[in-house]
């Protein structure tokens, strides 16, 4: 294989890795800081093994290259990787070129020294190449065939130079222009959520205008006939700011929910605790409620903020009752090899198709009182356990809500 093939292999091996790590962090827009770090290094790691593992032949030409994540490494200030870089470098070095492992050693120990002082990266990148290049000379000139001709060991100089230049300047160039599309795609993502926040923030402030625009209403009525209507409206308006701070604390409670403290328990009287707890409204409405489960069903979960969404769920249940018909609630656990499901099942007015299908949107309510966040909210806490909560539903026929939880 020419020394023309080895180095467009090279270039393949440099920039496959490179090119994946710039990929994925393209998509992975929420992925931790220090993951996408551990993929940087983890692909100029790669780029120099591939080079050094599949270059058939390992001769002077070759090895320049090796220089080039470095280069990338001290860009991006991974020190303990351009460390080890290096290090796999004067090795490489020492066992092809044959020179003295204390004077490699120095040549990499500069770089380093250079790195450390130099804070502008264009200043670094340039310094680095020009001295590289000075060296390049020498180590070629050093191993060069001394029988051979001036001209061809200038010429074979001058190739090892402008190749490793053209190649070094390449590589960056792709890499800052892969990074410019992986920061355009996080920046889109960002413009989207804060998009959203602001559709929120819209909802909310129409949500708050209209309760606040009735208690408005009423006072001026009450303002204008005396205190003598003020009972049969003062229930209103108390009914009115009931709904606006339900509204409120709902939206202050959503997006909150970033981490879940998770405790292990038995999921059949975790259940029934949180029946207990709508008990009281079950018997206003004198509706019924049936539990079946085997014993002993363990899941992991947060205590607290699983009960707010089972609360929930009972609750609206309860609230989608028909007038003419008992409510019936059947409440149905069940233990998988990987999960556990939690059914609840109604006989109550259900939703159309088109009422389901905005089940999930913010503020979106059919009650008269309501938020429109509960099942928001619900959903937010259900996958922070990465679980999933899934609604079936027909209109007249009731509505079946299951929450499915991993038990490992």
């Amino acid at each position: 294989m020419s020394i023309f093939e080895n180095i467009l292999i090279i270039g393949v091996y440099l920039a496959f890795p490179i090119a994946c790590y710039l990929i994925y962090i393209a998509y992975a827009t929420n992925m931790d800081f220090k993951i996408k770090n551990l993929f940087l290094e983890f692909s100029l790691l790669t780029s120099l093994f591939l080079m050094i593992k599949f270059v058939s032949i390992k001769s002077l030409y070759c090895l320049l290259f090796y220089n080039i994540p470095l280069l990338l490494a001290f860009i991006k200030k991974k020190n303990k990787t351009a460390i080890m870089i290096s290090v796999i470098i004067v090795l490489c070095y020492y066992y092809y070129s044959y020179l003295p492992l204390s004077l490699l050693c120095i040549e990499y120990i500069i770089y380093y020294i250079i790195y450390l002082k130099i804070e502008n990266k264009e200043t670094l990148i340039n310094v680095f190449v020009a001295l590289k290049s000075f060296l390049i000379s020498f180590l070629v000139f050093y191993n060069v065939n001394p029988h051979g001709s001036l001209i061809n060991n200038i010429s074979c100089i001058s190739f090892s130079i402008i190749t490793f230049i053209i190649f070094t300047y390449l590589s960056l160039f792709l890499f800052r222009k892969g990074e410019e599309i992986a920061n355009l795609s996080n920046a889109i993502s960002e413009n989207k959520r804060e998009r959203r926040l602001y559709e929120s923030l819209s909802k909310l402030t129409h949500e708050l205008k209209n309760p606040i625009t009735v208690c408005k209403g009423y006072i001026e009525i009450i303002n204008k006939n005396g205190m003598s209507s003020a009972e049969s409206y003062i229930p209103i308006i108390s009914e009115e700011i009931d709904r606006a701070l339900l509204v409120i604390n709902d939206f202050s409670t959503f997006g909150k929910a970033t981490t879940i403290n998770k405790e292990e328990v038995d999921l059949k009287i975790y259940t029934e605790e949180i029946i207990d707890v709508v008990r009281p409204l079950l018997n206003k409405y004198n509706a019924k409620i049936f539990l079946t489960s085997k014993d002993e069903i363990y899941v992991s979960l947060d205590y607290n903020r699983m009960k707010q969404v089972l609360v929930n769920v009972l609750k609206n249940a309860i609230e989608a009752r028909k007038e003419e018909e008992p409510l019936e609630i059947k409440v149905e656990l069940k233990e998988y090899s990987n999960c556990c499901k939690i059914i609840v099942k109604d006989n109550g007015i259900g939703m159309s198709k088109e009422t389901l299908a905005k089940i999930y949107d913010m503020f979106y309510t059919t009650k008269s009182i309501g938020s429109g966040l509960g099942v928001t909210l619900s959903k937010e806490i259900v996958e922070l356990h990465k679980g999933t909560m899934k609604y079936d539903s027909k209109l007249g026929e009731g509505t079946k809500v299951t929450i499915t939880l991993p038990n490992k």
